[in-house]
């Protein structure tokens, strides 16, 4: 901790535009953030209270939702989209709510994602998401993406992949518009906590 601190430091006197701050994943192709561990967060905080708040400060990595709602909460500014092509890879569909007043139950099959692979999809001839307005959603069902997904069809990536970044997209909207309301967000990462089976408590900003 006190090297990265120390890192942190002498990297914030140089004259840069900006600020990445690393080592919290290995790059791997299905690895997420490393991210469910206190120590993390605590380096991470201690990294970015050593920047100067006036300057962009992005992580990359994959990130699921509530380590997003979290990283911005303690002043990441910018971060990738690598979550979505890992999610598409697996042949899997976004669908945690995005907006906190949500009020609806989710469905058995609806977590983060639907596993587009299980034979569960083979007759189901909906949308991936029945609100959703992507282009896949309002012109391919569930059963015909997986039968793409076990032929091997190229258009299977593609298309769950319109529908990831539309997802992804419409999230971050909410979230842009809700930046300066605290309560809001919390009450968005309480949920997508919920969804993805964890404690709720939020990181202190």
């Amino acid at each position: 901790m006190s090297q990265r601190i120390q890192s942190a430091q002498a990297a914030s006197s140089h004259p840069v535009n900006g600020f990445v701050v690393e080592g919290f994943h290995d790059y791997g192709p299905s690895t997420e953030l490393f991210w469910d561990e206190p120590k993390h967060r605590d380096a991470l905080n201690a990294s970015i209270e050593c920047l100067p708040r006036e300057k962009p400060r992005m992580v990359n990595g994959m990130l699921h939702p509530v380590a997003m709602l979290d990283l911005l909460k303690l002043g990441v500014d910018m971060i990738d989209s690598s979550y979505t092509y890992m999610v598409t890879d697996r042949g899997g569909a976004l669908s945690f709510p995005y907006k906190h007043d949500q009020t609806e139950s989710p469905p058995a099959d609806r977590m983060y994602e639907l596993n587009l692979n299980d034979t569960k999809y083979v007759d189901q001839f909906t949308p991936l998401l029945d609100s959703c307005e992507c282009y896949c959603c309002k012109g391919f069902t569930r059963g015909y993406i997986h039968h793409l997904l076990r032929t091997n069809e190229l258009l299977a990536g593609v298309l769950l992949n319109l529908h990831n970044l539309h997802h992804y997209l419409q999230f971050f909207d909410v979230v842009r518009s809700t930046l300066d309301d605290i309560e809001s967000l919390d009450k968005l990462r309480a949920k997508l906590a919920k969804y993805r089976g964890e404690p709720v408590t939020s990181v202190n900003s």
